[in-house]
């Protein structure tokens, strides 16, 4: 689970960890009551009526701040007389594939970040209970439909499910609308203090990332060797982003052959021995101008305890003579924009992975130009090439110069689906390389004409 820490383990003052078939038991030993996060169920059923039940579960628990459900302890009784005992059900399959599926179909915005845990008995085979654990949701208020064909919004009050009167719906969108303007800030804000590392000599390629459920600042900080594998991790999913299918010896292969490598990749060398800084790691290459400076002329990551990732890189000029003929021009090859939208969606989906983090990972790319000459026109550069020949870079075709270049943003809905990386990275890059007037990418092609 996301957040190791449950009702569960509060009311047994147990320390953070895995939920257990054990830690159930002592629960219900205990005689612990249902709350507005932990939810007792007694059996398994699929019929109709179940199915519409745990769709208002669910539902409620998203709109209450989250919580756990377990089915597999039955609870009788009100006040004194309220008792709690355990009563296994048969694990299958089949019963955690319809809580997924009852969370995808009933519930309207679907939940991010429900997990299934079966938790088995360990001394009846087959046998155990069944958590679920719902996050607090972003997307709150969540509908379900009711048998009179209409939508309403439950929430958990104490042990019981009430229905959202209407002045609550209206808070619950508002807040869902503040929420939204919080991340966009969080975004601008990692997006921004990464400029700061930056040496304003050269222009920059940046990407930044922020989960949409951060991870809680109370668990356990990642260490230095969740560092290490996220930068391997991310220069994997960064290949595999931007390779997809494509065959290495099919024309568009040997394109990429030729231009593409992972940017994320160049700091695996640099990832042994990841610095740390104010609630994340830094992930850099180390040299003499960056202990007297401060600022860094090379690849830049940074990891943050939340599940948030900064990602930066100069793309280098090999022309010198456009350079000699244009000394404060910002040149930016686009193939570098293409490389630097599969690298920040190949990192943020390694750290979330990497951290537990689940749901919608909001992404924003960026290229900068120089500060040591303003103004600074960014220039679009491309690459000639025939017969697998590289003929050199050029001013791209038809581009526009332009004073500054807005940030692109998307959303990557499921970072663990290739597709969806690969649609955001592209999303990405064309809103980038377009606002220079060119059209075509030259390394994610299937939209070009």
């Amino acid at each position: 689970m996301p957040n190791p820490w449950t009702r569960i383990h509060a009311a047994l003052a147990a320390p953070r960890g895995p939920l257990t078939y054990e830690l159930v038991a002592a629960a219900v030993a205990a005689q612990t009551a249902e709350a507005d996060d932990l939810d007792w169920k007694a059996v398994a059923r699929t019929d109709e009526a179940a199915r519409v039940e745990l769709a208002k579960d669910l539902a409620a628990m998203a709109n209450s701040g989250g919580g756990l459900l377990v089915v597999g302890v039955a609870e009788s009784g009100e006040g004194a007389e309220l008792t709690v005992a355990m009563s296994d059900i048969a694990l299958t399959p089949q019963l955690e594939q319809q809580v997924l599926s009852v969370n995808a179909q009933r519930v309207q915005p679907m939940i991010e970040g429900v997990e299934v845990h079966p938790l088995p008995n360990p001394e009846t085979a087959g046998a155990g209970v069944l958590a679920v654990y719902i996050p607090p949701s972003p997307d709150a208020p969540h509908f379900v439909g009711r048998p009179d064909g209409t939508y309403a919004a439950p929430r958990r009050n104490g042990p019981h499910t009430v229905w959202l009167r209407e002045r609550e719906i209206e808070r619950a969108y508002a807040d869902r609308f503040s929420r939204r303007s919080a991340e966009a800030e969080r975004l601008d804000r990692v997006l921004n203090d990464t400029k700061e590392h930056l040496l304003g000599s050269v222009p920059w390629v940046i990407g930044a990332a922020v989960p949409r459920n951060p991870r809680a600042s109370l668990v356990i900080n990642p260490t230095a060797e969740h560092a290490r594998n996220a930068i391997a991790r991310g220069a994997e999913l960064d290949h595999q982003t931007m390779w997809q299918d494509t065959g290495e010896r099919s024309a568009h292969g040997q394109t990429l052959a030729m231009f593409y490598s992972s940017l994320v990749g160049v700091l695996r060398g640099s990832a042994q021995d990841p610095r740390r800084g104010l609630r994340r790691w830094v992930v850099r290459h180390e040299h003499d101008d960056l202990r007297v400076s401060g600022l860094t002329d090379d690849a830049y990551v940074e990891l943050h305890h939340d599940g948030s990732v900064a990602f930066a890189y100069p793309p280098a000029v090999r022309a010198q003579t456009l350079v000699d003929q244009d000394p404060t021009a910002s040149f930016i090859r686009l193939s570098f924009v293409e490389m630097g939208a599969t690298s920040v969606v190949g990192l943020a989906s390694a750290w979330a992975e990497l951290l537990g983090v689940t749901g919608p990972i909001a992404v924003e790319l960026a290229i900068v130009g120089r500060r040591d000459a303003e103004p600074s026109l960014l220039k679009a550069l491309s690459v000639s090439t025939m017969g697998g020949f590289n003929f050199g870079e050029h001013v791209a075709h038809g581009s526009t110069a332009l004073l500054q270049a807005e940030p692109a943003v998307s959303e990557l809905l499921d970072p663990t689906d290739r597709d969806d990386r690969r649609a955001t990275a592209l999303q990405l890059a064309e809103d980038v390389v377009h606002q220079f007037g060119v059209g075509r990418l030259e390394l994610m092609t299937e939209h070009n004409q």
